[in-house]
């Protein structure tokens, strides 16, 4: 493993990046744009806009994300794109909670670039692919679909477990009201399986062992709690029909894995994946195409 990680590093110093790495809207202009977030953040802080924990949440978040920015993403962009997006996400989500307009704007300029970036990596390896384009449109459909479903689970993390004691106190009042015991705690553990979800889906790694986690998350979270089951199928009145468009994303990961733009496709291309654990990644096919 040591022998394989210096290989990546070295080649990563004499090489490009990635070989999925956009070629306009550089690293640089995103690192600009989380540096201006997180001067705006500290002075939500110092204006009192941001209250106990959550000060701490989106500075510490965003801070992440620059640092990310900086460091990893122009030597491993799937690899810095994907762990920036998030921290990024969900402090921007905090902020939005908190009706913080100042970052909420900058992050909206933020996201756009960040959809800017992806979309000129897409391009970019689009047109190095020539007839075997079509496949990596479907490949960069399964990526676009995953982020966004894995992402999804950062709004329902982070009202419970970053954005600060009254939110908090806010989601165990109606766990408890569903009869939930304990529910402070359950509110804990709810929150770390949803962020949990955003990393193993959103970011894909080992996908196939968090679109279980996460298919059996909700199956318990509807018939044991939110009994939404007894709803019928719909969208309003509480019903089942968002939890079934959840349960059957989740189940087609299990069918496909994460992809090549997830950090699963960017370790498996290098050999960092222990043989036993490939399976909670990718099936065997996936394995063989992008290894």
């Amino acid at each position: 493993m040591a022998h394989a990680l210096t290989a990546v590093w070295m080649t990563a110093e004499g090489s490009p990046s990635d070989n999925l790495a956009p070629e306009k809207v550089t690293p640089s202009w995103i690192s600009a744009l989380y540096a201006l977030m997180l001067l705006v953040a500290l002075w939500s802080v110092y204006a009192g806009q941001l209250p106990d924990w959550s000060r701490w949440t989106v500075v510490g978040l965003l801070a992440i994300s620059l640092v990310v920015n900086l460091v990893v993403t122009p030597r491993w962009f799937r690899i810095g794109f994907l762990v920036s997006l998030l921290t990024f996400v969900t402090g921007w989500r905090v902020a939005a909670m908190h009706d913080v307009w100042p970052l909420m704007i900058a992050g909206f300029v933020t996201f756009l670039a960040l959809v800017a970036q992806f979309a000129d990596a897409m391009r970019k390896d689009w047109q190095s692919r020539g007839s075997a384009a079509f496949a990596n449109h479907l490949m960069w459909q399964l990526a676009l679909v995953r982020l966004y479903f894995g992402v999804n689970e950062v709004g329902h993390a982070t009202e419970k477990i970053f954005a600060g004691q009254a939110s908090f106190e806010h989601m165990a009042t109606q766990f408890g009201q569903l009869g939930t015991p304990m529910p402070g705690l359950f509110v804990i553990a709810a929150g770390l399986v949803e962020f949990s979800l955003a990393i193993g889906v959103g970011l894909g790694l080992f996908t196939r062992f968090f679109a279980a986690l996460g298919t059996l998350y909700f199956l318990v979270a509807t018939v044991a709690f939110g009994h939404e089951w007894v709803h019928g199928y719909a969208w309003d009145g509480s019903g089942w029909e968002y939890i079934a468009l959840l349960i059957v994303f989740y189940v087609s990961l299990l069918l496909s894995g994460g992809g090549r733009f997830s950090i699963d496709g960017w370790l498996l291309e290098r050999g960092l994946i222990p043989h036993t654990l490939i399976p909670l990644c990718t099936p065997r096919a996936g394995y063989h195409a992008m290894s």
